[in-house]
């Protein structure tokens, strides 16, 4: 599997045309899930998670989760996991960004040329052999055949928020302390990885919560969304509960356009999964956020975004 791996990346480095948009690697969450994650009740609880950027995963043990389950079919997204997690353990805040940030660092419309340095990188492969050496091996060899900024460029996905909204969207980057805290805490907690049909997967294990992140945006009909939502259901202990759909700039008075994503027709989705139990809660989205660091007023109607949380009874 690790060989495979190895040389799909090494395809998509070299600038072969991806199959999907989910085949390159996140580097950071594009929602605020500061936002949503007190809506869960975490601590001492079970999570199940997707999102190849591991955001949604060390945010959840931040908030005192214990048990923590990452879904993906993105073949790198361990990988990556291990490699953020080095980066937590050896570098600062700073240079965490420095290393891991392209687009809009360290400052709005800026390109951190220097991003996944090889000097950096030297730095801390010591402390990713010993956190897992698949991955160790894994982004060696890519160091080892291509520039850095080869890689950084060609194996992630170009939609990336900017370095003062990710602090506003991440707990575990939104000061020193906590940044310090989650080192401490991902120490003793190393998530689950589950390489499976996110919609689909192959588990009889049950959780207290279980997050889709915007999965659910890219389905093509109701039938599929609806299919998605009962597979998940299916997943939770009795009163846990799922975040069916995650909702960019959304306003619940704005009229329905046929060219939107399906899930975005939320009258229709809420009465397809009515018996999901489900309700749309709302927080400050992007456009909040930036508009909040500029000093402006952020009361526009689509400051917001929101989620789609179903609850089981």
């Amino acid at each position: 599997m690790y060989s495979y791996d190895l040389e799909k990346a090494k395809k998509l480095v070299d600038g072969m045309v991806a199959n999907s948009s989910f085949e390159r690697i996140y580097p950071f969450t594009t929602e605020n899930i500061s936002g949503y994650i007190d809506f869960f009740d975490l601590k001492e609880s079970s999570l199940l998670t997707v999102g190849s950027s591991c955001d949604q995963a060390i945010n959840a043990f931040l908030s005192g989760c214990r048990d923590v389950s990452i879904l993906d079919t993105n073949d790198f997204f361990k990988y990556y996991y291990f490699l953020k997690l080095a980066c937590i353990n050896c570098f600062t805040r700073e240079e965490f960004f420095n290393y891991l940030k392209y687009c809009d660092h360290p400052k709005v419309f800026k390109t951190n040329y220097n991003s996944f340095n090889v000097d950096m990188f030297n730095r801390i492969k010591g402390e990713l052999r010993i956190l897992d050496f698949k991955s160790y091996m894994f982004w060696d060899k890519l160091y080892s055949n291509y520039e850095s900024h080869e890689i950084r460029i060609n194996l992630f996905q170009s939609d990336e928020p900017r370095t003062d909204e990710l602090e506003y969207y991440n707990l575990y980057l939104s000061n020193d302390e906590n940044y310090m805290r989650v080192r401490e805490i991902l120490e003793n907690n190393i998530p689950t990885f589950i390489n499976d049909n996110v919609l689909s997967p192959h588990t009889t294990k049950t959780f207290d919560n279980i997050w889709l992140s915007n999965i659910t945006s890219w389905l093509n009909s109701y039938e599929d969304i609806k299919l998605s939502i009962k597979n998940m259901y299916n997943l939770l202990n009795d009163n846990g509960l799922l975040q069916a759909a995650y909702l960019y700039r959304f306003n619940l008075n704005q009229e329905y356009h046929s060219d939107w994503q399906l899930v975005y027709n939320t009258k229709k989705i809420l009465e397809e999964l009515k018996e999901y139990n489900p309700e749309i809660k709302y927080f400050l989205g992007e456009r909040g956020i930036v508009n909040k660091i500029a000093g402006f007023n952020y009361n526009y109607s689509d400051s917001n975004d929101a989620i789609i949380l179903c609850k089981k009874r």
